[in-house]
């Protein structure tokens, strides 16, 4: 604990040559329109208002995926506490707050050898108390492969797709799950204004076929969608990122294994109302995410890596922009601000709003590779922005053995923040109420303000 105490958000001072040059070209953009691009960001801007939502209830927080919340996050962040798993849970997999709780998924033990109903434990979940760390509540499904999925929540409903879809009471947990049987693995999407929840089923196993399914708030069914059947663990979807907006559900998805297939690797949009498909886009296509005006994803074929952003209703595309790399981890949305992390690890900030969108970088810089997790298509997340943070918003960049805050717009780094290692590799980073949440495999640990003089002396 003594490396815990030691410190408080550090100026990164030896991070200082982590943003490249503003002049320097990056993969076709030229240095003239990245000159253009610092011109712009020096207007004045209209001041952003920061609205708290008290969560982060999903991956990607929001229904368009978008990794921002339009919270704030405190100037001054010091490790606030720590918990850490213990048996029967095996490894921490991924992270998400509501209102007074961080709700923890975790794998289980015997994990792939056990049979239903026998002591599995897959998923293990728990419920947090988001203020002390305390565990409020434990849960287990208790079926017998999971693989570390995401969670999502709705009301007072925690949904979980991992080794089955179903959904526990957030407050409480529960002695059972009130959804539905095994064998479902993959990620969920939430969009509780259309009342929707979409979840992948990315492994053929004793399930009927790989799928995209749409339910309602209340766990009913509504559709199926690119559903591809196939041979008992050996089909499966190699990847699917999922986001929703516009009246769409956005899907970029491939498949694998030796049967063949219904569908074409590719970028599709389905009709939230039916699940029907409104089109689709052929081609290897990385994380997708959704600001409600566009659609964002970057598109590998032969001529290199471009991140393109299309028109919702049609899949049109408006502009792109060569990025070098492949990007499966969704980009982050934020301030006017489109934010990739590449699979190998580079960061790119891009403009997506006004004159210059898609034309200039607007910084650039580097972390390790993007962590892909154990499981199938499932991949953790690095990025979370805080839009009502500082005077241009402020990027989270937790991955592998550091926790790091940049400007927004700038790149500039604003400090690192103590990350102990015993925890495992830092990923998932959540904001809520001006506090950071970050989990390893090991453990978790929340970053929040330091207590005032008043709560000091209530302490004492």
């Amino acid at each position: 604990m003594n490396k815990l105490d030691q410190s408080s958000l550090r100026i990164m001072r030896k991070f200082a040559g982590f943003v490249a040059c503003a002049v320097c070209a990056l993969n076709g953009f030229g240095a003239a329109s990245m000159v253009a691009a610092a011109e712009t960001a020096k207007a004045e801007e209209p001041a952003f208002e920061s609205r708290e939502s008290g969560e982060w209830p999903q991956y990607g927080y929001d229904a368009g995926c978008r990794f921002a919340t339009p919270g704030s996050l405190a100037s001054v962040l010091k490790p606030k506490w720590v918990f850490k798993r213990a048996p029967p849970a095996a490894r921490i997999a991924s992270i998400i707050i509501h209102g007074d709780r961080v709700l923890v998924e975790c794998t289980g033990d015997q994990n792939g050898d056990a049979k239903i109903g026998d002591p599995a434990n897959n998923p293990y979940l728990y419920g947090l108390d988001a203020a002390t760390g305390a565990k409020a509540w434990e849960w287990s499904h208790k079926h017998d492969m999971g693989i570390g999925c995401t969670l999502a929540v709705s009301g007072t409903k925690l949904f979980y797709n991992d080794d089955g879809f179903g959904w526990v009471d957030v407050e409480k947990g529960g002695g059972n799950d009130f959804g539905s049987s095994a064998d479902s693995w993959g990620y969920i999407n939430v969009d509780a204004k259309a009342g929707l929840v979409v979840k992948s089923n990315t492994w053929r196993v004793d399930n009927p076929e790989t799928s995209i399914e749409g339910f309602g708030l209340d766990g009913s069914h509504r559709w199926t969608a690119l559903n591809d059947n196939g041979q008992k663990t050996q089909d499966r979807m190699a990847f699917a990122s999922l986001c929703q907006g516009a009246g769409l559900v956005f899907v970029s998805v491939e498949w694998s294994g030796p049967s063949p297939k219904k569908h074409k690797q590719g970028l599709y949009a389905l009709k939230q109302a039916d699940g029907s498909e409104a089109w689709g886009v052929e081609g290897d296509w990385g994380g997708v995410s959704c600001d409600g005006n566009f659609v964002y994803c970057v598109l590998k074929d032969a001529k290199g890596c471009k991140l393109c952003c299309l028109t919702p209703g049609d899949g049109k595309p408006q502009w792109s922009a060569n990025v070098g790399q492949h990007v499966h981890h969704p980009p982050a949305l934020g301030r006017g601000m489109c934010v990739l992390v590449t699979d190998g690890g580079t960061l790119l900030a891009v403009p997506s709003e006004g004159a210059k969108a898609g034309k200039a970088l607007a910084w650039q810089g580097q972390t390790e590779p993007p962590l892909k997790g154990d499981g199938v298509s499932v991949r953790n997340s690095v990025l979370a922005i805080a839009e009502g943070a500082g005077k241009n918003g402020v990027l989270v960049v937790a991955n592998g053995k550091s926790v790091r805050c940049l400007d927004l717009k700038r790149g500039s780094p604003l400090g690192e923040l103590p990350w102990d290692p015993a925890l495992g590799a830092a990923e998932n980073p959540a904001i809520a109420d001006g506090c950071l949440v970050v989990n390893g495999s090991e453990g978790v640990m929340c970053y929040g303000p330091p207590p005032d003089k008043k709560d000091k002396a209530k302490a004492k």
